[in-house]
């Protein structure tokens, strides 16, 4: 990202919503009401610190 010049909130879209798009996934890739609760929690340094499964902390 920083590499690239690419601005975080593009990187993200881009690592989501583009690849479930083109892979026909529509209910993954976003925040919405209703949607599967995946989430990774990162430092500034994108280093990742938390996984969120499906609603779910993983240890």
């Amino acid at each position: 990202m920083n590499a690239a010049g690419v601005a975080l909130a593009d990187a993200v879209v881009a690592a989501t919503a583009v690849p479930a798009g083109a892979a026909g996934l529509s209910e993954i890739g976003d925040l919405r009401t209703d949607g599967f609760a995946d989430l990774l929690i990162v430092d500034d340094n994108l280093q990742l610190r938390r996984v969120l499964r499906r609603g779910q902390w993983l240890k």
